[in-house]
């Protein structure tokens, strides 16, 4: 079996992170994922760089990642990417976890964002389109971002997005410079893009 590893440098992460966000506009929010360990560089070491560099968000793939995190003092808000058990929700709850959604939460997840028009939120990233197509029913006014979760790499996935009424979409981050461009010279719809690799810093 050939032995392979990953060496990653704390200071290069921090010099890449706040590279970055010299190319951004200062109210741009950043979101760094920091799951599966971090990319194997250590999910706390990571997620710290990350928060010291300005993070505004960092995601995770599991409840414990998220509780591992708090327990190591990180208090950036924090995504779950994926589905949780019932039983793992007091642990969102106590570590103050921003969880994806179940379809039989759809109806109470509903009038949550139906509160949160009412705070005057910018817009709603979503993931599923059936939950889409209730919120454009519910709230027509509120902008819809299309999640990197959806993954959207192709023009036409770009426009059945924009025949669909959102506003944005996040493009899959496996995307070539190249193919963002031809998608944006040919659909009329925000794009927005992760960067710097493995670290989905979200811009």
């Amino acid at each position: 079996m050939r032995c392979t590893k990953a060496l990653i440098f704390k200071e290069n992460l921090k010099h890449n992170i706040i590279a970055v966000k010299k190319l951004l506009k200062p109210d741009t929010k950043i979101c760094c994922a920091v799951k599966a360990d971090g990319y194997g560089c250590g999910a706390v070491l990571a997620a710290r760089t990350a928060q010291e560099c300005g993070a505004d968000y960092l995601a995770v793939a599991t409840a414990d990642e998220a509780a591992e995190l708090r327990k190591n003092g990180i208090t950036a808000h924090i995504l779950l990417l994926s589905l949780c058990t019932k039983q793992e929700f007091p642990k969102l709850i106590e570590n103050n976890v921003t969880p994806l959604i179940f379809d039989s939460e759809m109806k109470s997840a509903l009038e949550n964002v139906k509160k949160a028009t009412e705070c005057d939120v910018d817009a709603l990233i979503v993931q599923d389109i059936g939950f889409a197509s209730l919120v454009r029913k519910a709230c027509p006014d509120l902008p819809l971002h299309g999640s990197t979760q959806m993954s959207i790499h192709t023009l036409s996935g770009a426009k059945l997005l924009k025949e669909l009424g959102f506003k944005r979409v996040v493009l899959s981050r496996e995307m070539s410079r190249e193919e963002i461009k031809f998608i944006a010279d040919n659909c009329d719809i925000e794009l927005e893009v992760f960067v710097h690799g493995a670290l989905c810093m979200s811009v």
